[in-house]
């Protein structure tokens, strides 16, 4: 299985709703699909400690090797609980 997810982008901190919230950009990636590939990046964010309170997706994508489709992107947006 090739899942991952890498951080792309820190973007400023703002509050919200009397929390203070990061924005972290994220690439997810998934053979399974778009849904699989959004998961993992939301997974990867909460595995590394942040507290995540939503999401929106920024991009989807995908690849194609010997004319198969391989791969589902998503590029994901966090926002995740500051300290």
């Amino acid at each position: 299985m090739c899942d991952a997810v890498d951080v792309v982008n820190l973007e400023n901190v703002f509050f919200k709703g009397g929390f203070m919230f990061q924005m972290v950009e994220v690439v997810g990636i998934s053979p399974d699909g778009f849904s699989e590939a959004v998961k993992n990046a939301v997974d990867q964010v909460i595995k590394s400690g942040g507290k995540p309170h939503f999401f929106e997706v920024v991009e989807q994508r995908g690849s194609i090797r010997d004319g198969q489709l391989k791969e589902y992107q998503a590029i994901v947006k966090v926002a995740v609980e500051a300290s």
